[in-house]
């Protein structure tokens, strides 16, 4: 199962192909008729952002996208303290920059979430200012809504929020931990919940486990990282429905519009050990990406990191026009590829799919997918793999959470 990569790829002869195992329970978000026939996507990718540079269209750091009606993508990229965000036409090339770095409206520090809305009015969440802005990318108009102060403070805030069917917002909260003496690791909380549509009230759905981090001391000097194998919990939303999952076990939690926590989604996956080779492979390639004068530093961080007996299950959720939750598969740095479970609402993998190492899935719709890919050069893409087969196929979505 292959995915085409870029522009550095040939040939036409792969395809992507997504098989749907069976047809048992009432999985009536399915359209069963004329059995479980495979999805394909096509190799080469109808549209390709990235591959523009002298236009001012090459990529750095995507960390979100989105694709309009009218076939347009809205990238978010830069990272952390560069973000900027820019609207690409069908041909892939720069047809707007709708915003840039910086503190004022339309300006953004670190993008996080980027959805679509009625008539392709764009939400663009910034993880750094605490701020909602709405971008019309055609008119060019933005207007934007801050997080109320009330509800954040200095070690809780949100990192990403994402639009429900009624408008208001399931918002991933952090709240980072606190460092003792002599303790030196602490571990983060994430807050799951509800945000009203003006971003006023918090309503606390769970609190999951977030990442590890692990203080040392040289010099007098304190020096903070993750260890290894720490993933982030992850969210997703689709209608009144709220998922989420520490990574850390099969399960998903899954709340309902109201509050009320729906039954766990337990998934038939098991757990993965935790081998010497995935510890010296991180251990390598962290030291490799580590200036000399900071090398030992690194070491001491890694080699004083508390070692989990097996891999974090999953590492990112998306949901599709369907219902259906995609989650993806931990893999360590040097995964060769990623597999992602394709799993209805009532927790049946309904398909495995297994993408090629440089893809990331941003995004699934009716008639293809979305994703980040990578070059050779560490050069990024982001991509429009149209389904040959598959999307159109699907019955309408169930309105009701489960």
């Amino acid at each position: 199962m292959r995915i085409g990569h870029g522009p550095w790829m040939s040939g036409s002869s792969s395809i992507l192909v997504l098989l749907f195992l069976g047809c048992g329970g009432d999985e009536r978000s399915l359209d069963w008729s004329g059995g479980a026939a495979p999805w394909e996507v096509a190799v080469k990718p109808s549209i390709l952002v990235g591959d523009s540079p002298e236009e001012g269209g090459a990529l750095n750091d995507v960390t979100a996208a989105a694709r309009l009606s009218d076939g347009h993508i809205v990238v978010a990229d830069g990272g952390m303290g560069a973000s900027r965000l820019t609207l690409f036409g069908t041909d892939g090339q720069v047809s707007a920059v709708l915003g840039g770095t910086g503190d004022g409206p339309g300006e953004y520090d670190w993008i996080t979430s980027v959805e679509v809305g009625a008539e392709d009015s764009v939400f663009v969440f910034d993880a750094m200012h605490q701020r909602l802005t709405l971008v019309d990318p055609h008119a060019r108009r933005v207007s934007t809504l801050s997080v109320d102060p009330a509800i954040i403070t200095n070690s809780q805030r949100f990192r990403a929020i994402y639009r429900r069917s009624d408008g208001s917002w399931i918002g991933l909260g952090l709240d980072n931990g606190r460092w003792g003496e002599p303790l030196q690791v602490a571990r983060d909380t994430v807050l799951v919940g509800r945000l009203d549509q003006r971003l006023t009230t918090f309503h606390e759905f769970t609190s999951l486990p977030g990442p590890l981090n692990v203080r040392v001391e040289v010099e007098g000097r304190g020096y903070m990282g993750s260890p290894h194998f720490t993933p982030w919990p992850s969210v997703a939303a689709w209608g009144e429905c709220a998922f989420s999952s520490a990574g850390e076990s099969a399960e998903v939690e899954v709340h309902a519009g109201d509050r009320r926590a729906l039954p766990t989604l337990e998934l038939p996956v098991s757990p993965r050990p935790v081998t010497q080779e995935h510890v010296d492979d991180f251990r390598d390639r962290a030291l490799a990406r580590a200036p000399a004068e900071t090398a030992p530093i690194t070491r001491q961080l890694i080699e004083g990191a508390p070692r989990t007996t097996h891999l974090p299950f999953f590492s990112a959720m998306t949901t599709d026009p369907w219902g259906h939750l995609w989650l993806q598969e931990y893999q360590p740095p040097r995964g060769a590829s990623t597999r992602w479970y394709v799993v209805s609402q009532t927790g049946q993998i309904l398909t495995e799919l297994t993408t090629p190492e440089p893809i990331r899935l941003l995004a699934v719709y009716t008639d293809g997918i979305l994703a980040r890919t990578t070059g050779p050069l560490d050069e990024q893409y982001v991509a429009f793999y149209p389904w040959v087969i598959g999307g159109q196929q699907m019955a309408a979505p169930r309105p009701e959470c489960r």
